[in-house]
């Protein structure tokens, strides 16, 4: 799990595509919902990163899970410079420092 702050208005709409490049895998294998949202997820998504509004700063909050079949699990540093590289008016800060994505 991975667990990633960001600023920029539009990020939950970059996502997809992002997440789908950092991961390798395809577009159809990702999901991102807010994490209120349960009806119309991709429940057969491999990665999938639930987003919830924040106040400050800060604008999103992010949660990114990989499930165990993804073979291409980027560690958090890598992960920390590869999204804002993709939509570089984002600012990142990741959480849970020392860990890895281990898709649980």
């Amino acid at each position: 799990m991975y667990h990633l702050m960001v600023r920029g208005s539009d990020a939950p709409a970059h996502l997809p595509v992002i997440l789908a490049k950092v991961f390798r895998i395809t577009l159809e294998q990702a999901d991102v919902s807010a994490d209120s949202e349960w009806e119309d997820r991709n429940w057969d998504a491999v990665v999938t990163c639930e987003y919830e509004r924040l106040r400050g700063d800060l604008n999103w909050s992010l949660t990114v899970y990989a499930a165990n079949e993804v073979e291409y699990r980027p560690s958090e540093k890598e992960l920390a410079s590869l999204v804002p590289s993709a939509s570089p008016r984002w600012f990142l800060l990741l959480g849970m420092p020392g860990s890895r994505g281990s898709g649980e």
